[in-house]
């Protein structure tokens, strides 16, 4: 048997889903995040070896959604609705489930379903989870609901090794991977507050995607220029031929 290692020469392809055109709630997320952090970098500018590991990850995350849409559809019954835009946001849940009951209660008309993966820690952190919660926050908004519930899969668990003792002697389990499951209710007062956050980094987004193609236009003009020039001064006769021209 001859066994090759061929995981470095895949090449994970980015989920192909339709995408609306327009400014998403992800794009406003990641605007966000790029601020809060200067070291951060968005994807189209990582270097190709980082974009294959993110590629990895977002295949990983994918095929995670899909399991799990399919393994609790007896229960939540989620369904992905169409994408929803809403003051010029589009917001794209990844269900919806309608009149949720749980523990004698019943949520109706809908709550917003959303999935991750993700390397956090597997224990609930307001503000590790600060984004997941805003975005959760806005598809609530669009869908008129105040509840929602997260889904997600840790594969480093909790992070800590446990150590049990059977027979005598000392066994260590090493983290583990957690799916963890969140029912989380929110106040009106809360969606809208996020809903007015989102609209003001839409402003401050729209803004600096302005300033970016006004840089693009004039960096390609200066281009332009600059091989013009570079044409105009090749094509043009040198002093010396310029005698010889009118000797000859």
């Amino acid at each position: 048997m001859q066994i090759s290692d061929i995981t470095d020469y895949i090449e994970f392809p980015m989920p192909k889903t339709k995408r609306e055109p327009g400014i998403h709630v992800s794009d406003l997320i990641q605007f966000a995040q790029l601020k809060e952090d200067k070291k951060r970098c968005a994807f189209d500018r990582m270097p190709e070896d980082t974009k294959k590991i993110f590629r990895a990850k977002f295949a990983n995350g994918l095929l995670f959604e899909t399991a799990l849409s399919h393994s609790l559809a007896t229960w939540f019954e989620p369904v992905r609705p169409k994408p929803i835009q809403v003051d010029g946001i589009w917001c794209s849940p990844d269900g919806i489930i309608k009149n949720f009951t749980f523990m004698k209660r019943t949520f109706s008309p809908v709550v917003v379903f959303e999935s991750k993966y993700s390397m956090k820690k597997a224990a609930f952190n307001e503000k590790s989870f600060h984004w997941w919660i805003v975005q959760i926050k806005a598809y609530c908004f669009a869908v008129n609901s105040t509840i929602g519930i997260l889904a997600s899969l840790h594969p480093m668990g909790d992070y800590l090794n446990h150590i049990y003792h059977i027979a005598g002697k000392k066994h260590t389990i090493y983290p583990n991977t957690k799916f963890k499951t969140w029912l989380l209710e929110f106040t009106e007062k809360e969606i809208y507050e996020n809903w007015n956050l989102l609209l003001e980094l839409k402003e401050q987004y729209k803004k600096e995607k302005e300033r970016d193609l006004n840089i693009k236009k004039l960096i390609c003009w200066l281009n332009s220029f600059i091989i013009r020039k570079t044409r105009f001064r090749k094509n043009s006769f040198l002093p010396e031929q310029l005698t010889k021209k009118n000797n000859v």
